[in-house]
Parts: C-alpha cells; structure tokens; sequence
C-alpha cells in the first residue's frame, strides 16, 4: 500500500464520514427555513457543505482524522481491495451514465420534429421577459420525453406531442419554466456535480444531496416562471402531471411525487419575511460546517487496550510515521 493510496482512502472514508452526519443536520435547516428563504438560497447550503466534505480533513501535528482508524480493512491487501472496487464502481458508473445519456440524445434526435408557428411565437414572447438575445430551439417530442431542456452550449427545449394543444396562458407557463432553466444554466451546474457523484457512487447522503439540489432547481424555475408569465402556474403543472405518465431524467418539468408535492406547496405558499433567528441558525450551521473535524492519535498502550485487530492500526500509524519521516524538515 503507498502513501498515495493510503492518502486517497483516508480523504474518502474522512468526507463519507462528514457527509453522514452533516446531510442529516442541513436537511433539517433545509425544511425549516423553506417558509422563508429562497430555493437559491438553500441550494446554496447544500453546496456549501458538498465543499466541506471535499476539501481535506484538517490534521492537527500528532493527530490523525477520525475515521481512519475504524474504517481500515483487513491490513494492506484489504485497502487495496477496496480501493480497486471502488475505483471499479466509478468507472462502470461513469461508463453506464454515459452510454445511457448518449442513447437518448440519439434517440430524442431520431423521434423528434419541428414545432409549429404557434409555439414559436409563444417562445419568441416569453424569451423577451427573460432578455433572451438568442431563441433556443424548440422540437416537439413523439416519444411523450419532456417537457425538458437538453443541451448545455446549445440547449433545446423539447415538449411532448401530447401537450401540444395546450392553450395560450398554459404554454406560456411552460417555455417560461424551460427558459428559466437555460437562464440559470441549470444543465451545466448538473453537469458540474457528476463528477463528484461519480467518486461517492457509493454514498446515499450524496444521493440525496444531489436530489434535494435537483428539486430546489425545479422549485426556482417555478417561481421564475410565476414572476414572468403570472396567472395560475399550479393549473399549468397540473395539467402536465395528468398527461405526462412516464417522464424521463433531466430537467423536465414533470419530476418525481415527492419533487410534486413540494414544488405545488412552495407554488400556494405566500411570500414570507426573512427572520433574524433563522438567520442566526443559518450561520451557526455555517461556522458548523467549517470546523475541522480530527482527533487525537492514541498511544501505543491505548491501541492495546481497543478491542479489536492491532495489526491494522499498527498499519495506519506505521504509515503515517513513513509520511512524517519523508517530509523535509
């Protein structure tokens, strides 16, 4: 086992350790202040703390971070076992995700057509309320796939055949959600976080991270939407829930039950006021999330007296005492 590898376990098994009881406090804070803060804002808390689980786990000298010691496996074989699994896990995630998303970018090419004079008009309309200087395309899908934006450079929006006689106030409501996805450049802040999913393939709290972002993005293009267009938003979603049965993964319109529920409360929820206590827990969370996290390296007498195998701490710490032995003094 090299120092590297030794590294890149510890920084791993050090985030997935903060993640597990870091998701569960800002999902809390997240629930909580949704009365009174923005979906941006809480996006922003989620992000926050993707950022402190990544950066590396400060160590204080004669320190080491708090998971190391429980999380080694059965001495050095046992490490590298587990870092090739998981380094064999992120590349059939990564090799899976991409040959899925090619395939439906083929197959949306393949089963889609031109819009009408109608909804160009729409677009045209709506794109001027958001300052669009250049019209995205707009095909209609014979799948049922959307409605939904694909694309990052040149985005398109794409809206089911079965949707296509919505009328006027509708459709605006619909290209006006779409637009504000472009405008946020929500496709490419998705891209962004795949990545990060890729390496922690492993890990539910940062699939549900990666939900909740998902579902705050759709709750900010709702409210977007309302802004722009006015009228009743709720009916237009409505609508589209009742017609679209099988949506399919991006950033439609159409999400899950639970991305449902909270987008139709956050559409009947009247503005509220910002309150300085929430403020104050917002930055308590803060100050929270920037602590670094280590703990004291125990003494050889202690490591005896911990139930379990010695010779795997015997490992960490001979380990770390190459690493200190090779830095320059």
């Amino acid at each position: 086992m090299t120092g590297a590898m030794l590294a890149v376990f510890g920084w791993l098994m050090a985030a997935s350790t903060l993640l597990l009881w870091l998701v569960p406090v800002v999902a809390v804070v997240d629930r909580l202040t949704a009365r009174w803060w923005s979906p941006d804002v809480r996006a922003w808390l989620w992000r926050l703390l993707l950022v402190r689980a990544l950066l590396p786990t400060a160590v204080i000298p004669g320190t080491t971070p708090l998971a190391m010691p429980a999380l080694v496996g059965e001495g050095e074989g046992g490490l590298a076992v587990t870092l090739w699994l998981w380094l064999a896990g992120a590349v059939l995630f990564l090799w899976f995700g991409a040959l899925s998303a090619w395939r439906q970018r083929c197959r949306l090419r393949r089963e889609t057509t031109a819009s009408d004079v109608v909804w160009q008009t729409s677009l045209r309309s709506v794109a001027r309320r958001f300052s669009l200087s250049r019209l995205p395309a707009l095909r209609i899908s014979t799948t049922g796939a959307g409605p939904c934006v694909v694309g990052i450079l040149r985005p398109e929006i794409l809206v089911p055949a079965h949707l296509r006689e919505l009328p006027g106030p509708a459709r605006d409501h619909l290209l006006a959600h779409e637009l504000a996805h472009i405008v946020r450049r929500d496709a490419l802040r998705t891209l962004l976080l795949l990545p990060v999913l890729v390496v922690f393939w492993f890990h539910p709290g940062m699939w549900f991270l990666t939900l909740r972002l998902r579902a705050l993005r759709e709750v900010a293009a709702d409210a977007a939407a309302v802004r722009s267009t006015g009228g009743a938003f709720a009916a237009t979603l409505r609508a589209c829930v009742q017609a679209q049965l099988q949506p399919v993964r991006g950033l439609a319109m159409v999400g899950t039950l639970a991305e449902l529920r909270e987008r139709f409360a956050a559409l009947r929820r009247p503005p509220g006021r910002r309150r300085p206590v929430l403020a104050l827990l917002v930055a308590v969370l803060l100050a929270v999330c920037c602590v670094p996290v280590a703990a004291r390296m125990p003494s050889l007498t202690e490591l005896g007296e911990l139930p379990g195998c010695l010779q795997k701490r015997f490992l960490v710490l001979g380990a770390l005492a190459r690493e200190q032995a090779a830095e320059p003094r």
